[in-house]
């Protein structure tokens, strides 16, 4: 699977973002995420 991760400069953005990519991580191991 791969996934575009799009997200501001702010930490209001990347944070929730970096959320995102740590729980499809767990649950997907063979993804692809790109910034």
């Amino acid at each position: 699977m791969r996934i575009l991760i799009a997200a501001g400069g702010t930490g209001g953005h990347i944070y929730p973002a970096l959320a995102v990519i740590a729980n499809l991580r767990e649950r997907v191991p063979d993804v692809e995420l790109r910034w």
